[in-house]
């Protein structure tokens, strides 16, 4: 979970015509790993802007705020409520999802068994939200407020802790990077869990029982669990970009869009695709990992804002085909963020 920046799309898009997805060059969701729930089935979605793993589901999100889930519905997760409205992210537990509307109303479903889905009725005024395996976390300006299990303390945070930058849950802690920068973990702490390095990080990711971070330079730490490995990080890799913590594996990206993942690879969470001609976002469940491409703007879907968007922007002119700003329509707005993206898909 990230501190989120801004809140822009106030309503759903339509879906797009066949033409759009026809002319895809690459799917927007790259997933590899356990399939056995088809959780890595993620073809058809559209322009997803955010993904969250849970251990055997994938939840997505569309760049106008709708929701999809794939995979395990043994415990409900496939079965989001009806009539929830635009979200603007997204979190996926062990068996359970977690999503925030712009209104910031969090709504929860799936296995409710630690009470993990069971919102706060007075909780209002939340910008992002996290899943930990059994706990959720939502994240406000004023602070953060944790419900679920608490058998090892993964919803009791340190005295102090004020207000993180941002959040995430592992299987039984939770890691926080505090306002300086820094990092400060609470809950279980068998495997090590809560022994944070020392540095300035700008993302952290909890798995199991491990947790992975970034610093301001590329530098990967992990630290936790190493049973598979999934704290060695090797030692060559550097200028890394993204992170994200699996169950017991890690992934990160480098600067020449390359993946890279160490760990459990016992049903293929190493064996990463290498066709990524645009900068992924990098995200990962409890055996399977994400690569997506977060760019609405790239309305034909290959990796890149070009002639071929504008083409489609302007032949939906007027309707609700490539409205990029979500605002119903598609219009000057569109294209002014269109032109504001040409050439990238970042």
């Amino acid at each position: 979970m990230t501190r989120p920046t801004s809140v822009s799309r106030a309503i759903r898009c339509a879906a797009l015509p066949a033409l759009l997805l026809a002319s895809s060059a690459h799917a927007q969701a790259i997933a590899w790993g356990s399939n056995g729930q088809g959780q890595c089935d993620l073809d058809g979605f559209g322009r997803v802007i955010g993904i969250s793993g849970g251990f055997a589901h994938t939840m997505l999100l569309s760049g106008c705020g709708d929701i999809a889930v794939v995979g395990d519905n043994s415990a409900g997760q496939l079965n989001f409520p009806v009539g929830i409205g635009p979200t603007m992210e997204i979190a996926a537990g062990a068996m359970h999802c977690a999503a925030v509307d712009f209104n910031g109303v969090v709504v929860c479903w799936g296995d409710n068994s630690f009470q993990q889905c069971s919102v706060p009725p007075a909780l209002r005024g939340v910008m992002a939200i996290a899943a930990g395996g059994f706990h959720t976390i939502a994240w406000r300006p004023t602070g953060i407020v944790m419900w679920g299990l608490n058998g090892s303390g993964q919803c009791t945070a340190p005295a102090g802790l004020g207000v993180p930058l941002s959040v995430n849950g592992g299987g039984l802690h939770t890691v926080a990077i505090t306002s300086n920068g820094k990092l400060s973990a609470w809950g279980d702490n068998g495997a090590g869990q809560l022994q944070t390095p020392s540095m300035s990080v700008v993302k952290v990711d909890a798995g199991a029982a491990h947790s992975v971070a970034l610093s301001p330079s590329g530098v990967v730490v992990a630290w936790g669990d190493n049973s598979y490995g999934q704290c060695d990080v090797p030692a060559w890799l550097q200028g890394v970009t993204d992170i994200a913590a699996g169950g017991n594996f890690c992934i990160a990206l480098d600067s020449n869009n390359k993946i890279h993942a160490w760990g459990d690879g016992s049903v293929g969470q190493l064996l990463v695709p290498t066709d990524f001609a645009a900068t992924p976002r990098l995200a990962a469940g409890y055996s399977h990992a994400v690569a997506y491409f977060a760019c609405p703007a790239d309305l034909n879907l290959d990796g890149v804002v070009d002639g071929s968007d504008m083409a489609l922007l302007l032949l939906g002119w007027g309707t609700p085909n490539g409205d990029v700003d979500c605002s119903g329509t598609t219009d000057s707005g569109d294209l002014t963020l269109l032109l504001a993206t040409w050439g990238s898909c970042i």
